[in-house]
């Protein structure tokens, strides 16, 4: 018995391998997002409610109404993104001692000291130190 040449069954073939070629390269362009995607998204985001920090803080660096409630870690305190006047972004960290403490740099790899925690933002890790806790893959905490 010969096979025959069935053009329309290999025009499925080719089409399913496309798509499939397909599926997997959108897959893996997912996984490869950046701390800073995360961030942009973060702030892209419609503001709530909850996005207002207290009234007591002045962020005059700050554009209006750009802040985002990423969260709060274990101990309660919040951490918010906020887009800079100028360039880059802001994380505001409340309460502190002092507080509250803010600072502004490149979205992926700004860091805030707040008393005996560090926040950074972008990437699990920042220069050897490991997070202890994340928020939303964006916001990332070490005590102590």
């Amino acid at each position: 018995m010969t096979a025959r040449h069935n053009p329309a069954t290999q025009t499925v073939r080719a089409v399913g391998a496309m798509f499939g070629a397909c599926v997997l390269a959108l897959s893996l362009a997912g996984c490869a997002d950046s701390g800073a995607d995360r961030v942009r998204a973060v702030l892209a985001r419609d503001a709530t409610s909850a996005d207002s920090p207290p009234p007591e803080i002045d962020a005059k660096n700050v554009s209006p109404g750009s802040f985002r409630l990423v969260g709060a870690d274990s101990a309660g305190t919040e951490y918010y993104l906020g887009t800079h006047v100028g360039e880059g972004v802001c994380l505001l960290v409340y309460p502190v001692a002092e507080g509250w403490t803010l600072g502004c740099g490149a979205a992926e790899g700004l860091s805030v000291g707040a008393g005996a925690t560090t926040a950074w933002v972008g990437a699990a890790d920042l220069s050897g130190m490991t997070a202890t806790e994340n928020l939303a893959e964006t916001v990332y905490i070490r005590q102590g």
